[in-house]
């Protein structure tokens, strides 16, 4: 896969948090590689506009956060173009269901 499309006016983010709130470096490719496992896995689509979707979600996190952006900014971002712009006939849950219930989960060395 390969993510080269949105360089011109857009700001690839450097970093990213983490949910265990470690900051790693940010790869765009990650999202367009689960966005094509989603499809895959679904039976939804072949896969074809996991690159473009990133794109679309790098767009979303270059104009709304500022700073770095957290994985949860990332996933919000990636349903809303999936569920708003490229598919609104599925049912949100399809992908996203099980991450967003293990992210409101407290973490495990979580002292709360």
């Amino acid at each position: 896969m390969q993510i080269n499309y949105y360089q011109g006016m857009i700001c690839l983010p450097q970093e990213i948090r983490k949910r265990d709130g470690r900051i790693v470096d940010f790869d765009a490719t990650k999202i367009a590689k689960a966005i094509f496992k989603a499809f895959v896995a679904t039976k939804s689509h072949n896969g074809e506009r996991a690159d473009e979707i990133a794109g679309q979600v790098v767009e979303i996190l270059d104009k709304r956060i500022t700073g770095i952006p957290g994985v949860e900014d990332v996933q919000d971002a990636v349903e809303e173009v999936l569920i708003k712009k490229v598919m609104p006939e599925l049912p949100e849950h399809t992908f996203f269901t099980g991450k967003r219930e293990r992210r409101l989960e407290k973490p495990k060395n979580s002292l709360v």
